[in-house]
């Protein structure tokens, strides 16, 4: 098992980005893949196997996330409530 520091050097060679949504982080690693001749790794594309072991593991909140139509989920909440979940959702991703 790595420890932390085993886990950063290990990584060394990985360029992380991150942003808000639509802020361009993938057209921003793409051209940088295609001029470096990188591959690009898109967490995007896992969304939905993790979203599946959230549930899977009784995670009632994603659950009932999932069970939303896309205007529940992004246009009939507060801005301060997404802006919440998205902060706790992330906490418990990238601790």
């Amino acid at each position: 098992m790595l420890n932390q520091q085993n886990l950063v050097q290990a990584l060394s060679h990985v360029l992380w980005i991150g942003g808000s949504p639509c802020s361009g982080k993938s057209t921003i690693s793409h051209t940088i893949a295609r001029t470096y001749v990188f591959i690009d790794y898109h967490a995007d594309a896992w969304e939905s196997n993790h979203f599946g072991r959230r549930v899977a593991a009784g995670d009632a909140e994603t659950e009932a996330f999932l069970k939303m139509s896309m205007s529940q989920r992004w246009i009939e909440r507060s801005v301060e409530t997404l802006t919440q979940e998205v902060i706790v959702s992330m906490r418990g991703r990238f601790a």
